[in-house]
C-alpha cells in the first residue's frame, strides 16, 4: 500500500511542472468566458436561440461577440 501511494506522489510531481501557474492565464480565460456570456446576451436579446449562442460564446468568445454586435435583430415567435 505504501508503494502505491510513493509511486502517485512520483506521478503528481511528474505533472505539476506542466500544469499552469501563472495568474494570466486565469486572468485570460476568465475574460473570454466573460465576453463569451457577453455574446450570448446580445444575441439573445436580438432573439436569437440561447442554448446556440450560450456554445458559441464560451468557446468562440470576441469573434461571437462581435457576430453578435453585426448581425441583425430577429423577431420573436409567438
Amino acid at each position: 500500500m505504501d508503494t502505491a501511494l510513493e509511486a502517485l506522489e512520483t506521478d503528481i510531481r511528474a505533472i505539476a511542472p506542466v500544469m499552469p501557474a501563472d495568474q494570466t492565464l486565469y486572468l485570460l480565460l476568465a475574460l473570454h468566458c466573460v465576453t463569451g456570456l457577453a455574446a450570448t446576451a446580445v444575441a439573445y436579446y436580438k432573439g436569437r436561440n440561447l442554448g446556440l449562442w450560450l456554445f458559441l460564446g464560451l468557446t468562440c468568445g470576441t469573434a461571437a461577440l462581435l457576430v453578435a454586435l453585426v448581425m441583425k435583430r430577429q423577431p420573436r415567435a409567438a
